[in-house]
């Protein structure tokens, strides 16, 4: 979801050339029927089936296998990608095309989390700068994988 972070596990750093991003296409989308929860004593969240419920998510197209790889390793095993549909949103705001994607769904049990929704905006604004700095090792973001 943090375009930073995306691209420091992708290409190694916060500002890759244009030449790097070219093919990339970055757009919110909303994921229906999952829930975006805390993990307990981390900075990340994990995402659940829900219900009735909602997770807001960044739509990527665009990424290699070699992308992909770089992402799987970045989310460890404690996720598992999994197909699913997303919205996108328009500019507006509103829910626009439906897809096709992946993204990585939570695997190792509901005891690990806790129950409360993970805030993306608070992460932005206290811990975004050392998830996104160069000497920092990642242990698990999400993103929806639009690579089809």
């Amino acid at each position: 979801m943090a375009v930073p972070i995306l691209f420091r596990v992708v290409y190694g750093t916060t500002s890759p050339e244009a030449w790097q991003v070219a093919s990339l296409r970055v757009r919110p989308a909303i994921l229906h029927s999952y829930c975006r929860y805390k993990v307990r004593f981390v900075d990340y969240p994990a995402i659940i089936p829900e219900n009735g419920k909602e997770v807001q998510g960044t739509y990527v197209e665009g990424l290699t296998e070699g992308d992909i790889f770089r992402l799987d390793r970045f989310e460890g095993g404690d996720y598992s990608r999994k197909r699913v549909q997303v919205n996108v949103l328009e500019s507006n705001g509103e829910e626009g095309e439906n897809v096709e994607t992946e993204t990585y769904v939570w695997t190792v049990g509901e005891e690990r989390l806790e129950m409360e929704e993970w805030d993306f905006c608070k992460f932005v604004e206290t811990k975004l700068a050392r998830w996104a700095d160069s000497t920092v090792e990642y242990t698990g973001m999400w993103t929806f994988l639009g690579y089809f």
